[in-house]
């Protein structure tokens, strides 16, 4: 396949499961070793996972200004602020402490990439019929234990091929 092909479906491809309970790294990561597309250090992998992310800071900016405008006067907003902190810090220690592993291993070994997107479809098709019901209302009123189940599913999402959708439906409160 020519290589401006190959690009352009590995960005549908990315674009497609970006938004699914699915690994979107993972897809990516399978389809370009099929594809055998190799980009230097994983610059278009890094590069393509950024412009996800700009997108979706893009589309949660004006909550994300209009919490921290909040916090000064708003218990609730101050809440949201530490419960979303609280998520955040385990898959960075995790990150941290296994980023070689996870470099070397987990994304340059096609059949364990396929594997744990096997896996992690299980086990969020486990946690769907036996989790309780999610908590109504915003997110954060959930409680503190919760928040930091969230962040190590989050953290361990690397681990079991589910991306930030397919946590927070894992993580339910």
């Amino acid at each position: 396949m020519d290589q401006t092909l190959t690009v352009a479906f590995l960005g549908l491809l990315e674009g497609l499961t970006e938004f699914l309970p699915v690994s979107s790294t993972g897809h990516l990561l399978l389809a370009g070793h099929f594809l055998s597309f190799d980009s230097k250090g994983r610059t278009f992998e890094v590069v393509i996972q950024l412009g996800a992310i700009l997108a979706l800071t893009s589309v949660y900016a004006a909550m994300v200004t209009q919490l921290f405008l909040r916090a000064r006067h708003d218990d609730a907003a101050r809440r949201a602020i530490v419960s979303i902190l609280l998520a955040f810090l385990p898959a960075v220690v995790v990150g941290l402490l296994a980023h070689d592993f996870i470099k070397t291993v987990l994304f340059e070994t096609p059949m364990l990439i396929a594997i744990m997107l096997i896996l992690g479809g299980f086990v969020l098709l486990v946690i769907d019929r036996i989790a309780p019901a999610r908590c109504t209302g915003m997110r954060w009123r959930c409680r503190w234990a919760n928040r930091w189940r969230s962040g190590f599913v989050s953290a361990w999402r690397w681990f079991l091929g589910s991306a930030g959708p397919g946590r927070r439906l894992s993580a339910r409160c």
